[in-house]
C-alpha cells in the first residue's frame, strides 16, 4: 500500500476487517502527523515490529516528542539522510534522541539495504543458534575446488543481507524458512573480500571442521584474498587495451633469482586462459604483455619451481571510452605527416579571412578604468565646489 495509507479516513475500520479475517497488512511507511493510537495498536497486533515514518521536517516539537513519549514506550527511532538536500545534523539529533541509528548516504539506491539492516536489528536477536543445512547457490569460485557437493549442517549463523555487488555462494534457511546469506564474496577495487556468516572455526561449524577438506577450503580462501607471494611477486599495470606484467623472483634472503622458467597465464572474465611470454629483463625481473579483449575481472597466475602467485586486475571499460588528455607527440607526428601545423592558442585557431569576436579576460583593465573614472569624478566634484565657494565669499 502507498506511503499515505494513514490518510485514508476509514483506515481503522479497514484494519479491523483485516484482523477479523485473519489477513496480514503490510505498510511501507507512514506520515508522523497522521499516526493514532488505534492505528499503531492494530499494526502491533498484526505482527509489525518496525515502521518507516516520513516527517515533513525535523522540528523541535518532534524532537521533544521523541525524547519524551516515544522513548517511554520503548520505541527507538533511526534516521536516514539522503543526498545534498538533507540536514544531517538535525537527523542525527533525532536518531540520538530516539536511541536509534543515524545513516547518511548520497545514493538513494542504498535505502533498501539500510532499511533491511534496521529491520534485522530490530526484529529480534540477529543470531540464530539452530541446526541448518547450507545450500549451494553458486560454487564456480576457485576457492571451492575439491569441496563436497553436500556440506554438513551448521549449528548457528548471523542474520544478514546480501550486498548488491556480492556473489552469493552459500545460503541457509532461517527460522522462518527464508533463505539468508551464509557465504559471499565480492571485489573492492582491485582487492577481494569474503564474508562468512558463521564461525570460521568454532562451535557453530564443528561438523565442517571434521571434514578432510576443511584445511583445503581455508587455504584456498586465503590464497584468494592474499594473492601476494614474497618469493614470487606478480603485478599488472594497464596501458590502454594492453596489460604489462612484471614478476619479481626472490629467494628466502630477498636476493633476486635469475634464470627461472616462469609460467604465466591471464584468466579473463570468460574464464579463458591466455599464456603470456615472459622475458628476463634483469636478474630476477621478468616482464611480458597481454591484450585485454574484455571488460571485467582478470587474474594473473604465475608459477615457478612449485611456487605460485596471483594478481587481480579489474577492467571497468575498454580503453576506447577512457577520457584521457591530448597526446602532443602523436598530434605533432600527425600534423607533420599531413602537411598541417600545431595550433596552440586562440589567436592561431581563429586567424581566418573573416573577422571574429574572441572572448578576452579584461577584468583588470575595466577595474582600472572604473577606478580612474571614479577619481576623476571626485576631483571634478570637489573642484567645482571649491570655486563656487570662493566666488560666493568674494561677493560677500
Amino acid at each position: 500500500m502507498g506511503a499515505c495509507v494513514s490518510d485514508y479516513p476509514w483506515i481503522g475500520e479497514l484494519l479491523k476487517v483485516v484482523e477479523d479475517n485473519g489477513l496480514e497488512l503490510s505498510i511501507s511507511s507512514l506520515r508522523a502527523d497522521s499516526l493514532t493510537d488505534d492505528l499503531v495498536a492494530s499494526l502491533a497486533r498484526g505482527g509489525h515490529r518496525t515502521l518507516t515514518m516520513a516527517p515533513e521536517a525535523g522540528t523541535e516539537r518532534l524532537r521533544r516528542a521523541i525524547r519524551k513519549a516515544i522513548t517511554e514506550q520503548n520505541i527507538s527511532v533511526s534516521s536516514v539522510a539522503i543526498g545534498e538536500g538533507a540536514n544531517p545534523a538535525q537527523l542525527e539529533t533525532i536518531a540520538r534522541a530516539g536511541k536509534g541509528a543515524f545513516h547518511a548516504t548520497q545514493d538513494f539506491k542504498a535505502l533498501p539495504s539500510i532499511l533491511s539492516q534496521e529491520a534485522l536489528l530490530l526484529s529480534g536477536k540477529p543470531i540464530e543458534e539452530r541446526s541448518a543445512m547450507p545450500m549451494w547457490v553458486t560454487r564456480n569460485a576457485e576457492f571451492f575446488a575439491g569441496l563436497p557437493e553436500v556440506l554438513p549442517p551448521i549449528q548457528g549463523y548471523v542474520l544478514t543481507t546480501r550486498k548488491a555487488e556480492a556473489d552469493l555462494h552459500l545460503s541457509v534457511a532461517d527460522a522462518k524458512d527464508e533463505q539468508v546469506p551464509l557465504f559471499a564474496s565480492w571485489r573492492y577495487g582491485n582487492g577481494r573480500v569474503v564474508a562468512l556468516a558463521t564461525h570460521g572455526a568454532g562451535a557453530w561449524n564443528q561438523n565442517w571442521q571434521a571434514m578432510p577438506q576443511f584445511p583445503l577450503m581455508w587455504s584456498q580462501i586465503l590464497r584468494h584474498v592474499f594473492v601476494s607471494n614474497p618469493s614470487l611477486n606478480a603485478r599488472m599495470v594497464r596501458h590502454g587495451d594492453e596489460v604489462g606484467v612484471t614478476i619479481e623472483a626472490l629467494n628466502q634472503d630477498g636476493v633476486p633469482r635469475g634464470g627461472l622458467k616462469i609460467s604465466a597465464a591471464l584468466i579473463g572474465p570468460d574464464l579463458k586462459s591466455t599464456d603470456i611470454a615472459l622475458v628476463e629483463t634483469s636478474t630476477g625481473h621478468y616482464a611480458g604483455r597481454a591484450m585485454l579483449n574484455l571488460a571485467g575481472d582478470f587474474t594473473l597466475r604465475v608459477g615457478a619451481e612449485g611456487t605460485t602467485a596471483e594478481a587481480p586486475l579489474h577492467v571497468a571499460y575498454p580503453a576506447l571510452y577512457a577520457l584521457q588528455r591530448a597526446m602532443p607527440e602523436r598530434l605533432t607526428v600527425l600534423a607533420a605527416a599531413t602537411g598541417g601545423r600545431i595550433l596552440s592558442d586562440a589567436e592561431q585557431i581563429f586567424v581566418t579571412g573573416d573577422r571574429r569576436w574572441v572572448a578576452r579576460d579584461a577584468r583588470q583593465v575595466w577595474t582600472l578604468v572604473a577606478l580612474a573614472l571614479f577619481l576623476v569624478g571626485l576631483i571634478i566634484r570637489y573642484a567645482s565646489g571649491f570655486h563656487r565657494g570662493k566666488r560666493q565669499h568674494g561677493l560677500a
